[in-house]
């Protein structure tokens, strides 16, 4: 099992490390929460991930910064069907309304029960229009560049915007409704790679720009957007 401990970093605050089995190196994560965590493998004393959050402060504050900038406004597109409709009410409830996103709210937008409720409706459309979606793209570009795979499965993920296991399950984030439909196929494009290269190899990268020559500039404008997306997670 995972061993978490929360340490209060100077000058960032409480981060909370984890030690878990399999993983190989360190990595550091802004959640949409605000809360900042560490993964390490369990051999890794905590002072190294101490002084890794501390080596990364000033990506931290920007990350930070980035994910709380949720800006709700009315007919704001939500995936790729949804619209959110806005009106003022007695009671602050958000629920699906065919192709809409009804939010009634009693306060202001940014009050943090008006955005939960929000963000938990905006996870409930996506859902649906990701399982939709997502495994018939996934099916029409392995058809289109001969690949194979034995199954798409689609959730939530908070870490990934896709993976690919040994046994060419394709797993998909919902939360790619969020984004252009180019950079959403090179997500499943990447995994699609991965189904004959289980790595990064230079093998693995000649099969993705076999099937998305621009490949790298998606790339770039995905981890711009990252944070826009993120901002979205409960």
């Amino acid at each position: 099992m995972p061993s978490s401990k929360v340490f209060n970093v100077q000058p960032i605050g409480n981060v909370t490390i984890t030690k878990k089995r399999g993983i190989k190196r360190i990595s550091l994560r802004v959640l949409a929460n605000g809360t900042i965590t560490v993964t390490m493998p369990p051999y890794v004393p905590y002072v190294i991930g101490q002084q890794f959050v501390k080596s990364h402060t000033e990506w931290i504050n920007k990350r930070s910064q980035s994910i709380h900038n949720l800006i709700l406004y009315n007919q704001m597109p939500v995936g790729k069907t949804y619209r959110l409709r806005i009106t003022k009410g007695s009671t602050t409830k958000a629920r699906l309304i065919k192709d809409s996103i009804a939010l009634s709210y009693n306060t202001t937008l940014n009050d943090p029960l008006v955005l939960k409720s929000t963000k938990l409706a905006v996870k409930r459309a996506i859902k649906k229009e990701s399982e939709q979606l997502l495994p018939n793209q996934t099916a029409v570009l392995a058809k289109r560049f001969g690949y194979n795979y034995s199954q798409v499965v689609v959730r939530p993920m908070k870490t990934r915007w896709g993976s690919c296991s040994s046994k060419q399950i394709i797993a998909l984030n919902t939360y790619l409704m969020m984004l252009p439909w180019p950079i959403i196929n090179y997500v499943i494009i990447h995994e699609l790679a991965h189904t004959k290269h289980m790595n990064h190899s230079k093998q693995f990268w000649g099969a993705v720009a076999q099937m998305e020559p621009n490949y790298k500039d998606l790339k770039k404008q995905l981890k711009t957007l990252q944070p826009q997306v993120h901002s979205f997670y409960i």
